[in-house]
């Protein structure tokens, strides 16, 4: 009995004043699958990474259709992606701003877009009756923000990012966080002296997505985009291919060329090779659909989850806004702009849909919620009791390496197999299981090491359990 009592009290000490499960707010409300394609409306509109994250207490349905509460755990999971973007846009020279949610219906009039984009926006009106956009995207507002002071050839490139919640009307909000009314999106503007110069800077930034994408170890494809309601002069999208995606990439089988199906009737945008991800083999939905580039037949098609967008915009925005520079002989010329979106949110649970299993999610690691689970004994087994010391050194020393990024798992009331089967659910990278192999012939207790992502187990010594989970963590730095 006092085996039991000194293992709990410990447990729970050492435990308050971190992360534990449980004191993690994670209500649940199960969402059942649709059978066989089959199932209510509700079901046929609820995507993998959807269900999963509702099921594993990560998000709920607020009260208005399209936008969620985001939980402590997904939250986490968010941050660290927003790190992860800001590490990269840094990588790439890039000035982190915020601009306000709102922006005055004048600025797009000026544009032209406010009509032509009218059944997307959200407005509201003050007190004043004047009116104002929940904004989608910036580039009028970025564009009044430069006018605000002169600008000299010298201060040019100028790259300026944010990452704020948007705003979209969506038609038919569904599958989560993928297409969501309110979402949190990361959108760059770039300026620069002359078409050659954007140029330069657009090819910069699509390379600096594609090593984005890559650090999360997501099978990713960049192809030619629509410019759509946003304009310019090119397009490049980024993709995850899934079943649940709502557009339809097109692969030349012949040139090795992507697009967006949409570029079937708009042949005038340039086209790119295929990237990092395996296209499946269907065929295209277009009837008689031809390669924007070489004019084969030979083509194949598959849905995708658009998580990335880049546009050369030219003078589209500048011209109407008057944005200029002024030049070395004093001259004022309108600046060069790009734009650059990451829906941030919609990569969040894209990479879940895309690497969990139909039980389990699956996080890159960089980005799991936490990168270690510990599971002590059961409180009062015979396991606890020879566990104590180990489990207190071996929690302090992942503290010490991983600060926040380790969870105890502290409900000593339930069985180590019930606790490890809610952890693989959430999809912890690495977990740290203090069960039967506490009791050895040898009598040395050792740890048994479970990689989530990769269904690998493993019984190693405690030295030999520091050094896998610090061998993993710099991995996840890389």
């Amino acid at each position: 009995m006092a085996g039991k009592q000194t293992f709990g009290v410990v447990a729970v000490s050492l435990c308050r004043r971190k992360h534990t499960m449980s004191t993690v707010y994670r209500p649940v409300k199960t969402i059942a699958p649709a059978k066989g394609g089959g199932g209510s409306t509700q079901q046929v509109n609820i995507s993998k990474s959807q269900r999963l994250m509702a099921d594993n207490g990560l998000i709920r349905q607020s009260s208005c259709p399209g936008s969620f509460h985001l939980l402590p755990v997904a939250l986490r999971s968010q941050e660290k992606l927003v790190r992860l973007v800001d590490k990269f846009m840094e990588k790439a020279g890039c000035q982190k701003i915020q601009m306000p949610i709102l922006t005055s219906e004048n600025l797009w009039n000026a544009t032209g877009r406010l009509n032509e984009c009218a059944p997307e926006l959200m407005t509201v009106a003050d007190r004043h009756n004047k009116r104002f956009l929940l904004s989608p995207t910036h580039e009028e507002a970025v564009c009044d923000l430069i006018n605000g002071c002169q600008t000299s050839y010298r201060q040019l490139p100028l790259r300026l990012y944010q990452m704020t919640d948007k705003f979209r009307d969506e038609k038919r909000p569904r599958f989560g966080l993928l297409r969501a009314r309110q979402f949190l999106m990361k959108d760059l503007y770039t300026f620069d002296t002359t078409e050659e110069n954007a140029i330069r800077t657009y090819d910069e930034i699509v390379t600096i997505y594609g090593q984005l994408f890559d650090s999360l170890g997501l099978k990713w494809m960049k192809a030619s985009g629509s410019t759509g309601t946003i304009g310019g002069k090119q397009s490049d999208e980024f993709h995850l291919i899934s079943e649940v995606g709502e557009d339809n990439l097109i692969h030349c089988n012949s040139c090795n060329v992507a697009f967006n199906e949409e570029l079937l009737t708009n042949t005038e945008h340039r086209t790119v090779a295929v990237g990092a991800a395996t296209m499946s083999q269907s065929t295209a939905s277009s009837p008689n659909p031809t390669c924007i580039k070489c004019g084969s037949s030979d083509l194949s098609s598959s849905k995708s989850i658009e998580i990335g967008h880049a546009f050369l915009l030219g003078t589209k925005y500048t011209q109407p806004l008057k944005t200029m520079y002024i030049t070395a002989d004093n001259e004022s010329v309108l600046m060069e702009m790009g734009c650059y979106g990451i829906g941030v949110s919609r990569l969040l649970a894209a990479a879940l849909e895309v690497s969990s299993t139909d039980k389990e999610l699956r996080w890159p690691v960089s980005i799991a919620p936490y990168l270690l689970s510990i599971l002590p004994p059961k409180g009062g087994s015979k396991e606890a009791k020879v566990g104590d010391s180990l489990f207190q050194n071996f929690y302090k020393v992942m503290h010490e390496l991983l600060g926040n990024d380790v969870i105890i798992d502290d409900r000593l009331d339930q069985t180590v197999g019930k606790r490890l089967l809610d952890t693989k659910k959430l999809g912890i990278p690495y977990v740290a299981v203090f069960g039967k192999s506490l009791i050895t012939d040898s009598g040395t207790p050792l740890i048994e090491l479970q990689d989530t992502n990769n269904g690998t187990v493993q019984t190693l010594s405690y030295r030999e359990a520091v050094n896998f989970i610090y061998d993993a963590k710099v991995k996840s730095e890389v």
